[in-house]
């Protein structure tokens, strides 16, 4: 796949100023400290609860890919068809950079090599670090959104945290 990021810029669909970039000209995006949320994703679960930084990722996730459904519906002429896939639309989000998509009817399989908030949570929290379970609830609820999904049963199968070279979530549905 192209870049998407450099063809949103020629196409005038990506802008940037002010220490944000604009997309689509309508979701502005402020440019948060990747290492900074990991520490606070860390401290929510400290004074919480693991249940509590699953329902904040898929509070998070459901907001933002329903907004990008709708932003995307509108200004599908900034983006080319080839962008306007599943993966690369996650991307675009700002939920990582993605290694691997394999999908079929029952089930996608996911791998993320590097990642600008778990990676950094690895360094410093190692195997403590919740960020991969905050995360795992946002890509669910980006493919509950675009493919019209009630449910979705996630499985963590491999972890940068715990030392694999990446991780690999496998969300399935009825």
């Amino acid at each position: 796949m192209k870049d998407i990021f450099e063809d949103l810029v020629i196409r005038k669909g990506l802008i940037g100023g002010g220490n944000q970039l604009q997309l689509f000209k309508n979701i502005r995006f402020t440019m948060y400290p990747a290492r900074a949320f990991s520490f606070l994703l860390q401290k929510l679960y400290e004074d919480n609860d693991l249940k509590y930084i699953r329902k904040l990722g898929k509070k998070m996730g459901r907001v933002s890919s329903e907004n990008f459904k709708k932003e995307i519906a509108k200004m599908k002429r900034l983006l080319k068809k080839e962008y306007q896939t599943l993966p690369a639309l996650i991307e675009l989000s700002g939920f990582g950079k993605i290694h691997s998509f394999k999908e079929n009817k029952k089930e996608i399989i996911l791998q993320i090599k590097e990642h600008p908030v778990i990676t950094p949570s690895k360094e410093i929290y190692g195997k403590k670090s919740i960020a991969c379970s905050f995360y795992s609830q946002i890509y669910a609820e980006y493919i509950k959104t675009f493919r019209d999904l009630n449910n979705v049963q996630i499985s963590h199968n491999k972890c940068l945290c715990n030392g694999d070279k990446l991780c690999e979530w496998r969300f399935k549905w009825e």
